[in-house]
């Protein structure tokens, strides 16, 4: 089965610094894969050049056997690809649908779909198990293991 992500030679430096000398390696489809590191050892770094935050200084990337440089997070987004960063960055203001959505929220002739966010964001939450998450509540009401 090919690929569905090929990274080879990856490099990124900031001034002296090696963040990524070299990175190379393939995500099979259907497949879950960990990347795991010491602080410091470049996760982040590659996670952002993966996203479009940032562009490496040498190697390719191929995404569904296409060449593949996005340019900013929105191209990387319009390809599939998105970085959920781990620290906390919700709007407690909104609701669990909003937050979940973000970015992609469903609209049609510029006003927003409130029960299609919903139901999109139902379908992705059914996969957790906690029934607080309800898409109608607003983060900022949820206790903070849930928010995460």
């Amino acid at each position: 089965m090919a690929p569905l992500l090929t990274l080879d030679g990856l490099r990124k430096r900031f001034g002296p610094t090696v963040a990524l000398d070299g990175v190379s390696f393939e995500l099979q489809p259907g497949r879950v894969h960990a990347l795991i590191g010491e602080n410091g050892a470049g996760k982040s770094t590659l996670m952002n050049i993966l996203a479009g935050a940032l562009q490496p200084d040498e190697g390719r990337m191929q995404l569904a056997g296409a060449p593949y440089q996005p340019a900013s997070p929105h191209e990387a987004s319009q390809r599939g690809v998105a970085l959920i960063h781990q620290e906390l960055s919700l709007c407690p203001h909104l609701t669990v649908a909003e937050n979940v959505l973000l970015g992609r929220e469903p609209s049609r002739g510029g006003i927003f779909m409130r029960a299609e966010a919903e139901r999109l964001a139902f379908d992705v939450l059914g996969s957790f198990s906690h029934p607080e998450l309800r898409p109608d509540r607003k983060d900022g009401a949820l206790p903070i293991a849930a928010q995460q």
